[in-house]
């Protein structure tokens, strides 16, 4: 789905935000985050009784600080294992923000954070490797099918990574299959396509950034690895990860980073730019991660 398409200058009365991940540990606190910010929230969801129930909990949240929460939080379904149920759900965005009553008709930011580890190999039924497809095609996807709609003002598109990214190249052996390796490889997908796309951008004199955010680690169900040592980790490495409240904060110094020029990777307590390992990583894939 990806194209060239004019991007629009429309800036909503009311921030929008689109966002995956929305029902896991870190997703949920930020959607709390962008509701008490008066963001309207478009909130990609597979599992729709955690959504309903994150939206509920977002509209509490709201009453209880006086916040207007009519409506605030949408929940759209999709699943990133599935390519058609991914331009849907993207569809469904489109429609909305082209109604003519509305005011907002841009989005203002595009938080791609769903992620998983798949701990055996599985292929999703677009023949792709679910690691992979989840954690990196269907954030590209997305991406470049919402780039037209992104608020050319001050939108941002925000890309959760990880401290993965620096841990195992492209071109390394494939022939085991190995979980974490898959979940790094896929993260460092996404993070040279953030540095690619936001080059794009400056290149166009474009004010949409697109920044990494990464939350380091976070107890949450997805570090669970499915093997013999994991009652073990529970115990010696759970204790010292943060907790999902901590690990948002990287995503929301991203929503709030102004930097300008290259890239910006964002983390907890601070604000870098990638290791010069990534940017030659990059330099050896310049094709791979051409945006067209």
């Amino acid at each position: 789905m990806e194209g060239n398409h004019k991007i629009q200058n429309n800036k909503p009365s009311r921030h929008v935000a689109v966002i995956t991940g929305a029902t896991g540990g870190i997703g949920t606190e930020v959607c709390k985050w962008l509701v008490t910010k008066g963001y309207e929230v478009y909130a990609f969801c597979r599992n729709i009784k955690k959504a309903e129930a994150l939206k509920e909990e977002c509209a509490k949240i709201c009453r209880n600080k006086n916040i207007d929460s009519a409506p605030n939080f949408h929940i759209v379904p999709a699943d990133l294992e599935d390519f058609a149920s991914i331009d849907n759900a993207v569809k469904h965005i489109v429609t909305i923000l082209e109604k003519k009553e509305r005011e907002n008709t841009s989005i203002d930011l595009l938080i791609n954070n769903a992620g998983v580890i798949v701990p055996k190999m599985k292929l999703t039924k677009d023949l792709q490797e679910t690691t992979f497809q989840v954690n990196y095609l269907a954030p590209r996807r997305i991406t470049t099918s919402l780039l037209p709609y992104m608020n050319e003002e001050s939108g941002k598109i925000i890309n959760t990574v990880s401290v993965t990214i620096n841990w195992w190249p492209l071109d390394g052996d494939d022939r085991k299959f190995n979980s974490l390796k898959n979940y790094g490889r896929s993260k460092l997908c996404l993070a040279l396509f953030t540095i690619a796309l936001n080059r794009k951008m400056l290149k166009q004199h474009s004010k949409i950034r697109a920044i990494a955010a990464d939350p380091g680690a976070v107890n949450t169900k997805m570090i669970t690895m499915h093997k013999w040592y994991d009652s073990l980790a529970d115990k010696l490495f759970r204790p010292f990860t943060k907790s999902p409240a901590k690990g948002a904060k990287a995503i929301i110094n991203a929503i709030n980073c102004n930097e300008k020029g290259e890239t910006r990777l964002c983390k907890e307590k601070k604000i870098v730019t990638f290791k010069s390992g990534i940017y030659k990583e990059l330099d050896k894939n310049k094709e791979r991660f051409k945006i067209t």
